[in-house]
């Protein structure tokens, strides 16, 4: 009775005081600080964390829609080279920010829809690749024998790992503040102990890395921190967790990593007649110009001399062409 009390109040006196002291924090600092602090700003990261292609699709449109633009005008002398710079731009971010909209946004969805709940989709051997700390249970027949595996689920259909936490969440470890609450909490259970940070750890499973133990600056052996229910948290179920995150990332990227060839492909075709609906084009430079000026000197001079009129003895009009034609010059 004691282990269930001190196992469930001390964690929550604990978050309390940990509560009231950020709150308190926050409101002596800055507007800044109660800014991160605030429940809008993590909300807004959440969905940010969820919509990487979107999030960047939005950046890359104020970049260059607004940035760009006020770059270019700002230090380029030639306001027609930088018009058509600008206009480049622009058509860019915008076909860049369209692209996610009708074509990336549908495909993650659909994507994050199945791998939401893939125990509904794939086998229990194929989701364990993706997920090594799932938890498979037996799938018992009328007679009471197994006769397969599934995964493990709660009640609102949540994948559970073997220790039975809800799979793709972080692993808190348990904090006790205090000193009179951590000597009553280590009083309660003897193969637990409270380091000097507040975190709880096990004294008989120790923390390791590569398979082998972890020691503090004494040569003691660090034990496992412990979860609210007390079970330790392993450099197994660390990795698990990890390649938990990895494939979240994957899951969130894989509409972008799909879509981005035929999306660079399709900017660059369609940006040319764009910027030539609206009369923007670009303006020769340097040799180009110079030689375009040149072929149109020579063709006028040609032209001029094939035109010329010349006056013979007998006081008749020719032409060079006319004697050309005759066999002469």
């Amino acid at each position: 009775m004691i282990n269930k009390v001190m196992g469930s109040v001390i964690p929550k006196m604990a978050h309390a005081t940990a509560k009231k002291a950020v709150s308190g924090n926050a409101e002596k600092g800055s507007r800044l600080t109660r800014f991160l602090q605030s429940e809008t700003l993590g909300k807004v990261l959440d969905v940010a964390a969820d919509n990487p292609v979107i999030c960047q699709s939005l950046f890359s449109l104020a970049v260059c829609c607004g940035a760009r633009p006020v770059t270019n005008f700002a230090i380029t002398k030639d306001k027609g080279d930088a018009t058509y710079a600008s206009c480049h731009s622009i058509s860019s971010g915008v076909i860049g920010f369209a692209w996610p909209l009708v074509f990336a946004t549908p495909l993650a969805v659909g994507v994050k829809r199945v791998l939401a709940k893939p125990h509904k989709y794939l086998k229990p051997e194929m989701v364990k690749k993706f997920y090594p700390n799932v938890g498979l249970v037996d799938i018992l027949g009328k007679d009471g024998k197994a006769i397969g595996k599934k995964v493990a689920t709660n009640t609102e259909g949540e994948m559970l790992r073997k220790d039975g936490s809800v799979l793709c969440k972080d692993l808190e470890p348990l904090m006790i503040y205090g000193k009179e609450e951590k000597a009553v909490f280590e009083a309660a259970h003897n193969n637990l102990m409270v380091d000097k940070s507040g975190v709880v750890r096990s004294k008989t499973v120790f923390k390791t890395e590569k398979g082998v133990i972890k020691k503090d600056k004494d040569g003691n052996n660090i034990g496992c921190a412990v979860q609210k229910d007390l079970t330790p948290i392993t450099e197994e179920m660390e990795i698990g967790v990890k390649k938990e995150q990895n494939v979240k990332n994957f899951v969130n990227m894989s509409a972008d990593i799909i879509l981005a060839p035929p999306r660079a492909a399709l900017t660059i075709a369609l940006i040319p007649p764009i910027l030539n609906l609206f009369g923007v084009k670009k303006k020769p430079k340097g040799d180009a110009a110079q030689a375009n000026t040149q072929n149109n000197q020579t063709i006028n001079v040609i032209s001029a001399s094939n035109n010329t009129v010349q006056k013979t003895g007998g006081n008749n009009i020719a032409s060079a062409f006319n004697s050309f034609k005759k066999g002469g010059v």
